[in-house]
């Protein structure tokens, strides 16, 4: 059975107190004891003063801390840096959102562009057969040949005006957007990158 035999002190930023533990007699302090005081904590550190530094106390396989401690020393705790965490989350997220923006406006670049180069081959077509009417004097025979080609001019035209339409009102916002990513970009390449070494000027010796 083991006993206590020594009691350190750990000071507490969170409660601003100094916290009295109970080592037992192999110099551990338990993982269970620990995190039912200091749920907030994850390791403890104390200043080494010959060295000027801070020495973090080390945990067994089973996460218990174990230490030849002192009663003399103040033990200080390490806290999980929450900020930090959900800054890097905050990051993460904004640049997947980015991302996936980045692929939606090449996505729809390349289907606006599909759209129009299939609209300029349509009303091609629909200039060829009115070139060749006007022409070679074909006109249409039956009442279902007038009617198909009536459909397809008014439907051609107004597949036309939603494009024109959709291009004027889609391709500022995307210039925009485009253009700030461009700002950004530079703003953030590093100004030491950017400098230009001059060449030492050339000594003119007679």
């Amino acid at each position: 059975m083991l006993y206590h035999i020594i009691d350190i002190r750990i000071y507490d930023d969170k409660r601003g107190r100094l916290v009295r533990l109970e080592i037992e007699s192999n110099n551990i302090l338990r993982k269970e004891y620990f995190n039912g005081i200091f749920p907030y904590a994850t390791g403890i550190i104390f200043d080494d003063n010959d060295r000027n530094e801070l020495v973090g106390i080390a945990r067994d396989e089973n996460g218990n801390f174990i230490c030849d401690w002192n009663t003399d020393v103040v033990y200080k705790l390490v806290f999980y840096d929450v900020s930090s965490n959900r800054s890097n989350r905050s990051n993460q997220n904004s640049s997947i959102t980015s991302k996936i923006w980045n692929w939606l406006m090449l996505g729809g670049s390349i289907l606006i562009m599909w759209i129009g180069s299939t609209i300029a081959s349509l009303w091609s077509n629909l200039y060829e057969d009115i070139f060749k009417m006007l022409s070679y004097s074909q006109a249409l025979n039956t009442q279902l040949e007038k009617t198909y080609f009536s459909i397809r001019m008014i439907l051609l035209l107004g597949f036309s005006t939603i494009y024109v339409v959709s291009m004027i009102c889609i391709t500022p916002p995307l210039i925009t957007s485009s253009w700030k990513k461009i700002k950004e970009y530079f703003k953030n390449i590093e100004m030491e990158n950017l400098r230009y070494n001059a060449s030492s000027p050339v000594s003119l010796n007679f």
